[in-house]
């Protein structure tokens, strides 16, 4: 037997399998490995019915550590590039999450990033693997894997006090951009989705990708499926954004920097006298201490009957 394939035998342990997934993991991932699948048939369950397509066979996952990979350097490096955290790939149904080593700085949320990439396995056979929109396909595996984090926030309220926001269609060549323009991407993607979930609900979502799988032209299936056309579905959707920043510039102006100034300087005199109280209370309970009222300086006569 071959030396490599013999260090492969050795390093790998048994698969897990469930009923959808096969677990492929070296032995310092097994324990990974058995809390990932103890989760798993929950997310893909979650992910079906949010998409409404149900597929078919099992999806093999792929828990590559840095030894892994270099035993495979020549197979594996041509999947996952070193700055990703996992990759799928639809077409050998696999996707492989890299556990340890170098990840781009990012934190390590093993559960989020599996949800992520197997919403694109789903995804893609739902609609039949015919065109979609990248904000389409990262916003709705970013809202299934509960990837928002106060970051996004920040990266929308930021770009909403430099200029308009940038619209959807102008977003395809962001997700290979700079790394400011691939977060606001990222963000705009799943702040639309969670619109058109919150507005309309995933019955409406499950018509548009249907329809998208069934071969029609994804902005004429969305007119056909939601009460609104795409265009339409958009500019409400930027309006709710709009509103929701529009105290941004008042905030950074000289005016609003000088109103939150004082309002910090009342509300922290009212803290302090709040506690001055009740320190004196505390104390009239538990010392027995008397603090005489304050008289009126011009008290009433009593009435003389």
């Amino acid at each position: 037997m071959p030396a490599p394939i013999l260090f492969l035998l050795i390093l790998l342990s048994l698969p897990i399998e469930t009923r959808h997934f096969v677990f492929s993991y070296s032995a310092e991932d097994q324990k990974l490995a058995r809390e990932l699948s103890g989760n798993i048939e929950n997310i893909r369950e979650e992910i079906v019915s949010t998409i409404g397509y149900d597929p078919p066979g099992k999806i093999e996952i792929l828990l590559a550590g840095p030894e892994r990979i270099a035993a495979e350097e020549s197979t594996l490096e041509n999947w996952i590039p070193p700055w990703s955290s996992a990759v799928a790939i639809p077409e050998k149904r696999l996707v492989i999450l890299k556990t340890r080593g170098q990840r781009a700085g990012l934190p390590f949320e093993p559960e989020k990033i599996l949800t992520h990439e197997l919403v694109h396995m789903v995804l893609g056979p739902a609609t039949g693997h015919h065109p979609i929109p990248p904000w389409l396909n990262e916003g709705l595996a970013m809202f299934l894997a509960r990837e928002w984090k106060f970051q996004h926030t920040f990266i929308l309220f930021k770009a909403s006090i430099s200029g308009p926001l940038p619209r959807l269609s102008e977003l395809d060549r962001d997700f290979s951009g700079t790394e400011d323009e691939v977060r606001l991407a990222y963000g705009l993607s799943f702040s639309f989705i969670s619109f058109l979930l919150e507005s309309f609900g995933k019955d409406r979502l499950r018509e548009w990708i249907g329809r998208i799988g069934n071969g029609q032209d994804w902005e004429e299936a969305f007119s056909e499926s939601f009460p609104k056309n795409f265009f339409q579905a958009e500019n409400e959707w930027r309006k709710k954004l709009k509103l929701r920043y529009a105290w941004a510039p008042f905030i950074f102006s000289g005016t609003g920097i000088w109103f939150l100034l004082t309002l910090l300087f009342i509300l922290g005199y009212l803290a302090k006298r709040r506690r001055a109280e009740q320190t004196l209370n505390r104390w009239r309970q538990e010392e027995g201490y008397y603090f005489p009222e304050e008289e009126d300086d011009d008290p009433i006569d009593p009435t003389v009957h």
